[in-house]
C-alpha cells in the first residue's frame, strides 16, 4: 500500500480552533446591575471537528451570558462563570443543514448573529432573557435562490430538561445583495417543576401554574454602501387562566465615516405587560467604534440611556474591546 493511499484511508477529519472571539468591557452603570464592573463579557473559544465538509463537530466555551436561560426557568446567570455554550455535531447536505446537541438559536435578525458581529451589547429583549440565545435541541436550515428556512425544536431551557416540555423556534425570510427580511416566531409551553423558584414576572406570569407562551414578529436590515439600518419587532402572548401580551423591538442605524471609524445609533424597547402601565422600558443608545482595517480589531465606546416608565432613568457607558483574530465580522 503506497503512503498516499495509506494517509487516506486513516484520515480521521481535520481538528482546528475555529473562532477565537476576545470581547471584555467595563460597565459604569447603577448600583445593583449585574454587568457593572469588569466582565469577560461575550468572549468565547471554538474548537470544530471537520469530515469532508459534510459531517463536523462544534464546542464552544464562553460565560453563561451567551447561553441566556430564558428568565422563565432561571433567575440569574453569572457573567464571569465559564460553560460549555455549544456542544452539537452538525450534517451538511444538499437538502439543508442539520443540527444536534447544544445549539445556537437563532430567534430573529439579532438573535441570528455571531458575538464577534454585535456593535452594541443585545437588545433587552435578549438582555432580559425574554428569549434565550442556545439551547440542547434538533436544528434545522435550507437555503434556496436567497430564501431560507431554519427551525429549532429544543428544550426551552437553556440546557437539560427539567419539565419535559418541548419549544419550537423558527425564521423565514429572504436575503439580497444589500438587505434581507424576515418573519419568525417561537411558542412553548412550561409546568411549576421548572419555573417554581425563576421569579419571572413578565406578562404578569404566574410561576406556580402552567404556561404557554407565544412570540412572532418581522425583522428588516438593508445596508448600503455606508450605511446599515436594521428595525425588528415583535409581540408575545402568555396564556394562562387569563391572556396577556407584551412587545418588544429595536431600531439600529450606522454610518461608515472612515474605514476605521463608525458611529452607531439604537432605540430599544420593551414592555414586559401590555394590560400594566408604567413598568416598560425604552433605551436610547450611542456607539462610536474605533477599528483597524481588517475590523477585527474593534474599540466601542457606547453610552446608553433607559427611560424606565414610573420609575427613575438609568444611564450607564461602556467601553468594550472586541478582537476575533480568526473571524472578520460581517458588518463595519
Amino acid at each position: 500500500m503506497s503512503t498516499a493511499a495509506y494517509a487516506d484511508k486513516e484520515n480521521l477529519g481535520t481538528l482546528s480552533i475555529s473562532d477565537v472571539l476576545l470581547r471584555p468591557q467595563f460597565t459604569a452603570a447603577p448600583l445593583g446591575v449585574a454587568s457593572r464592573g469588569f466582565t469577560i463579557g461575550e468572549s468565547s473559544l471554538a474548537v470544530k471537528w471537520d469530515y469532508e465538509n459534510v459531517f463536523s463537530g462544534h464546542v464552544r466555551i464562553g460565560s453563561e451570558d451567551l447561553v441566556a436561560p430564558p428568565a422563565h426557568f432561571t433567575k440569574d446567570v453569572n457573567s464571569n462563570q465559564l460553560t460549555m455554550v455549544e456542544a452539537f455535531a452538525e450534517y451538511n447536505h444538499p437538502y439543508g443543514r442539520f443540527r444536534l446537541g447544544m445549539q445556537p438559536i437563532d430567534f430573529g435578525l439579532e438573535g441570528s448573529k455571531t458575538e464577534g458581529d454585535l456593535i452594541f451589547p443585545r437588545s433587552l429583549l435578549f438582555e432580559r432573557r425574554v428569549v434565550g440565545l442556545r439551547d440542547i435541541g434538533f436544528g434545522y436550515y435550507i437555503e434556496y435562490n436567497n430564501f431560507y428556512t431554519e427551525f429549532v425544536i429544543h428544550n426551552g431551557e437553556g440546557g437539560n430538561t427539567v419539565d419535559n416540555n418541548y419549544w419550537y423556534t423558527a425564521r423565514w425570510g429572504y436575503k439580497g445583495d444589500r438587505y434581507e427580511l424576515g418573519m419568525t416566531g417561537q411558542t412553548g409551553r412550561t409546568n411549576p417543576v421548572s419555573t417554581k423558584d425563576s421569579g419571572d414576572l413578565l406578562a404578569g406570569v404566574d410561576v406556580t401554574q402552567p404556561e404557554w407562551w407565544r412570540l412572532g414578529g418581522l425583522y428588516f436590515s438593508w445596508r448600503p454602501k455606508r450605511v446599515v439600518l436594521e428595525t425588528e419587532a415583535y409581540m408575545g402572548q402568555l396564556v394562562q387562566s387569563s391572556t396577556s401580551r407584551f412587545a418588544a423591538g429595536h431600531m439600529d442605524v450606522g454610518y461608515e465615516f472612515l474605514e476605521t471609524f463608525s458611529t452607531h445609533l439604537r432605540y430599544d424597547v420593551l414592555d414586559p405587560n401590555l394590560n400594566v402601565n408604567n413598568d416598560g422600558v425604552q433605551r436610547a443608545a450611542l456607539a462610536i467604534v474605533f477599528a483597524n482595517k481588517s475590523r477585527n480589531s474593534r474599540l466601542i465606546l457606547m453610552a446608553a440611556h433607559d427611560f424606565n416608565e414610573g420609575r427613575k432613568a438609568d444611564d450607564q457607558y461602556r467601553v468594550i474591546w472586541s478582537l476575533s483574530p480568526t473571524q472578520l465580522p460581517s458588518s463595519f
